[in-house]
């Protein structure tokens, strides 16, 4: 990074050269159409470019691109910088600093959490303990180069703030069954609305894994990538017809999950950051966390109260587009996503899995009968041109937003129901 540095910075220092050089066409172009009268003179008009001798109207768009490509250039030399400032100091400041606490851990982990079975963690390069759930008893790390790390209150629940990086859940590997079927009620994953890419049901085995608390939010997003894509701010009018005391929305805007990015856009975030998108079959295994009914809490859409982000009937009185279809009988008090963790989370303590945004997941779209990698699950896809995303969303009926329900875009799409949700692979002795 310190090469590239100096390579790229050299690269820079040169554009007020090709400024000068863009200017001297510029003033040459624009005199000559004054001669010619084309232009008068004192106007300072913009040269008629189509009019201009081709090889100079040439030469002046190849400036204007190169300029605006070295101006990309000095924004990544500044993100660059940032990232090697973080490098040389992230031994330090997440395992040096905190080796007392990663001791507790690592002790914890192996000695007093029954659901890491054989699971001998080490210090995480970039990761920094912070505690239990003190509902699900899973173990929690804020990731340092994402924001701050988050305080618990007196029950132990983390505060959620705009500052905060982001938290993840160490989820302890095992076999589930992953998918549904329809056609027999007494097999396993039974579901009246599985879709038949949805099957048949498999024994898939996983390691375990790390997997964001909560999807990316709006604010992690454009602290590291410099940039909000999302088309429902947090300053919308739609993200804002919600029952939160008004006093309290301005400390919930930047909470509210990142969307319009592309799969491609994830990857690239996901890749600098040293992190992924999980595969459909961790998402899958952690969203259900242990369950195998339609939904996490149960059978019913009824379930999902109090859960789940959906299309319903607050959303169709209250701005909602008239192409959506709707849960009428159904009430969470959002028109279109929520800040993050306001829903009850599962029994892996992971929070809006049902509705909210869909998140994308790393697999190729390819059918179950496709063998998948051990350990994490891939699917073997070979020829594919769609990637998968998982969830459901603010926009979904709750048939959607089931555990086994897929669905698939080209990896260059962005809707604004669909963000992410990081994962990290472990780093063993």
């Amino acid at each position: 990074m310190g090469n590239w540095l100096v390579d790229a910075k050299a690269v820079v220092s040169r554009r007020a050269s090709h400024a000068e050089a863009s200017l001297r066409v510029r003033q040459e172009v624009y005199l000559k159409q004054v001669v010619s009268g084309i232009l008068q003179e004192g106007q300072d008009e913009e040269p008629i470019w189509e009019k201009a001798d081709p090889s100079l109207a040439w030469r002046h768009s190849v400036l204007i691109d190169l300029l605006s490509q070295l101006d990309d250039l000095e924004t990544t030399v500044t993100d660059v910088e940032k990232r090697l400032t973080f490098a040389r100091t992230v031994h330090q400041e997440t395992i040096e600093k905190y080796d007392v606490e990663w001791e507790e851990a690592i002790t914890s982990i192996r000695d007093e959490c029954p659901q890491y079975t054989d699971l001998t963690l080490k210090p995480q390069l970039g990761l920094v303990p912070i505690g239990r759930d003190p509902d699900s008893g899973l173990w929690e790390f804020a990731h340092l180069q994402t924001g701050e790390i988050p305080d618990r209150d007196e029950n132990g629940e983390l505060v959620l703030t705009e500052e905060m990086g982001i938290v993840f859940v160490l989820i302890p590997g095992g076999m589930f069954r992953m998918g549904a079927q329809k056609t027999d009620p007494d097999a396993p994953n039974y579901d009246k609305d599985a879709q038949s890419d949805e099957g048949p049901v498999l024994e898939v085995t996983l390691d375990s894994f790390f997997l964001s608390k909560y999807e990316m939010t709006q604010t992690q997003w454009e602290r590291f990538v410099g940039k909000n894509p999302s088309l429902y701010g947090a300053h919308d009018y739609r993200a804002n017809w919600d029952r939160t005391p008004a006093r309290k929305r301005k400390r919930l805007m930047g909470l509210h999950p990142v969307e319009q990015v592309s799969w491609d856009e994830c990857e690239d975030a996901m890749r600098r950051l040293d992190l992924m998108l999980p595969t459909e079959a961790q998402w899958e295994f952690a969203a259900r966390a242990g369950t195998s009914t339609f939904y996490f809490p149960g059978n019913e859409v009824t379930s999902l109260q109090g859960t789940a982000n959906i299309a319903d009937g607050f959303a169709e009185k209250n701005g909602g587009s008239s192409s959506w279809k709707y849960e009428s009988g159904f009430d969470d008090g959002y028109t279109v996503h929520s800040p993050i963790g306001r829903f009850k989370a599962n029994r892996f303590g992971l929070h809006d899995v049902h509705g909210n945004v869909n998140e994308w997941c790393r697999d190729w779209y390819g059918l179950y009968n496709l063998p998948v990698t051990p350990g994490n699950g891939e699917r073997k896809v070979s020829g594919a041109r769609l990637r998968v995303y998982r969830g459901g969303g603010f926009a979904s009926t709750a048939s959607v937003a089931r555990s086994a329900y897929r669905n698939h875009s080209a990896p260059d799409s962005r809707y604004n129901y669909l963000g992410c949700r990081p994962s990290r692979r472990i780093t063993t002795k």
